[in-house]
């Protein structure tokens, strides 16, 4: 698998440095800790449906479709 130069620095930089990683992608790390927050604490048997209805009654906003996906 071949892989462009620039594409690899970019994502090492990336890697190295976390805050040249763009404002969603940042967003998503948080989201993603609440996420598993809320499946945690409700014994792993939350299902998707579950865990939104759970993070809106804790006033998290959770982007469904995107993360769902």
């Amino acid at each position: 698998m071949q892989i462009a130069p620039s594409g690899y620095r970019r994502h090492a930089a990336r890697k190295r440095n976390p805050d040249l990683r763009c404002a969603r992608a940042r967003r998503d790390e948080t989201l993603i800790l609440d996420v598993q927050r809320v499946w945690k604490e409700n014994m792993s048997v939350y299902g998707a449906d579950k865990v939104w209805k759970q993070m809106n009654r804790e006033n998290i906003p959770w982007p469904v479709v995107r993360l769902s996906a």
